[in-house]
């Protein structure tokens, strides 16, 4: 897999992970999680999209052509 079909298979992840993050907001609102055991895992997921955010934004700046002009 090149570096395309990883920043494919990483922007997929992302989303993924903002569905986690509502699934987990929907969990606290009903009562099924509470407070402090979704906002723990709620700044995780916030954590790891950054990660990924940040991971996508360096594959991306190495794939764009040098601006030599």
């Amino acid at each position: 897999m090149g570096v395309r079909g990883f920043l494919s298979h990483l922007s997929i992840a992302k989303g993924s992970l903002t569905e986690v993050e509502t699934q987990l907001l929907i969990a606290k609102r009903l009562g099924y999680l509470d407070g402090e055991t979704a906002d723990a895992l709620l700044r995780r997921a916030t954590q790891g999209s950054c990660l990924l955010a940040g991971l996508i934004r360096a594959l991306k700046a190495k794939q764009a052509p040098a601006n030599t002009g």
